[in-house]
């Protein structure tokens, strides 16, 4: 091969593949695996305090968010959950830095 080829293949059953990067639109996979994947990584309290919430109230805000509301542009579901993701996670690394053991009571009350 010669050293500047470049080689462009399509996954079988997947919509493109480019560079080794896999790209897989919301619709097919949803935004639950990412949320499954995060809830994973931490520990067993804070992921048994939020799986609820995350059941309850992310599936119903972004039908809301794509029904009703009018965003000024456009964004993927996945890419709003893990902005969420990404600011939960500060937040938590907060309460525990700060010696608060457990999710606060507020957010266990909402759910």
């Amino acid at each position: 091969m010669m050293r500047k080829c470049l080689l462009l293949s399509e996954v079988s059953g997947l919509p493109a593949c480019v560079s080794g990067i896999i790209y897989v639109s919301d619709v097919e996979l949803g935004w639950e695996p990412p949320v499954k994947s995060w809830l994973a990584k931490l520990e067993p309290a804070y992921a048994a305090g939020l799986s609820p919430c995350f059941d309850k109230y992310v599936g119903p805000l972004l039908d809301y968010i794509r029904i009703s509301a009018r965003p000024v542009m456009y964004n993927e579901q996945a890419c709003s959950v893990n902005t969420l993701l990404t600011l939960l996670n500060g937040a938590l690394k907060r309460w525990v830095a700060g010696g608060i053991l457990g999710l606060p009571w507020w957010c266990l009350m909402s759910c």
